[in-house]
């Protein structure tokens, strides 16, 4: 800030990207060019302890083997990364060989390790414990497990129509013995 000219909270509004209507571009493009020229860095557990916000991100990875070893996992993950690093999140994967009614959520919660999660690949068979932790308050995100009551926050795909789509674009490019494996 001293560096800059400006306040601290001008840099804490520039840096997070937030109400930028009270700083100038000439005023921005100041202090983005200091935090690059001087390699700094936001440190989350000083920011997490002056907010009370937990800027971390748990994924739970499911006790299913199919999901962990899945390409789909992998891509979850890393486009999961690359979004909560752009907003200026972390993440802290929890892979659990338990089903997911045994995963301490509450402990994971109430430490601050994580300010929510994002559950992978989760079964039928788990349901009860997603309407435990829509009871309890836990703040989740459930993917591949669309879930209507109780109403959940949820990401699914729509399978038949990503066959649809593959095979047209197959069948457009001229082939004619398309297999599904």
């Amino acid at each position: 800030a001293r560096m800059a000219g400006v306040s601290v909270a001008t840099v804490s509004r520039v840096i997070a990207g937030i109400d930028m209507r009270k700083a100038s571009e000439k005023t921005r493009t100041r202090v983005l060019g200091i935090v690059r020229r001087e390699g700094y860095y936001r440190n989350t557990a000083a920011q997490q302890l002056s907010t009370s916000a937990v800027a971390v991100l748990g994924i739970v990875l499911p006790h299913n083997s199919f999901f962990r070893s899945s390409f789909y996992v992998t891509e979850v993950i890393r486009g999961v990364t690359a979004d909560a690093a752009a907003r200026g999140y972390g993440i802290r994967l929890y892979a659990t060989s338990e089903p997911l009614s045994a995963f301490n959520y509450d402990e994971v919660m109430k430490s601050g390790a994580a300010g929510g999660l994002i559950l992978v690949g989760t079964g039928a068979d788990e349901r009860q414990a997603i309407v435990d932790l829509h009871r309890a308050g836990v703040p989740f995100v459930v993917l591949n497990n669309e879930l209507s009551n109780p109403p959940v926050n949820s990401i699914d795909l729509d399978n038949v129509r990503a066959a649809y789509d593959a095979t047209t674009y197959l069948i457009g490019k001229g082939h004619k013995r398309i297999a599904f494996i």
